[in-house]
């Protein structure tokens, strides 16, 4: 929902709005697009489904990723070290550096994903589409 205040625009996204979309089984809500920051940052919530074997490994060339466990726990390997992370926890992952994530657990895992700069949510956008219609 866009407001304005003082001739700026603002945006609040309740629980349940936002660009909602589904990877492989991983409800991802985009909360904050790019678009919305001049291409400053976006953010995402993700639910992890349990027992979700995860990403590939892979790098970002340009986005810091900084993901913070509203609930469940994620297991994340950086580089060679591999982290159990918690309620709470936050990881930042800095571009250029190899990482993967997955959930472990028999419990979903939330988080919240800041990305910056903004442009990897049209990735997700992209990819979510192309899942899509791929044959069952």
């Amino acid at each position: 929902m866009q407001h304005f205040a003082r001739n700026q625009q603002y945006q609040i996204h309740h629980p349940s709005e936002g660009k909602v979309l589904d990877i492989a089984g991983v409800a991802v809500t985009i909360k904050v697009t790019g678009k919305a920051t001049n291409g400053s940052f976006a953010i995402i919530e993700s639910t992890v489904p349990p027992h979700f074997a995860g990403t590939p490994a892979h790098t970002h060339t340009r986005a810091t990723t900084t993901f913070y466990i509203i609930s469940g726990v994620l297991a994340f390997t950086l580089a060679e070290e591999t982290v159990m992370v918690r309620q709470g926890g936050c990881v930042m992952v800095p571009p250029g550096l190899l990482h993967k994530f997955w959930n472990p657990t028999a419990a979903p895992a939330t988080y919240l994903a800041y990305l910056s700069p903004a442009g990897f949510e049209a990735y997700l956008v992209e990819l979510a589409a192309l899942a899509a219609d791929e044959p069952v």
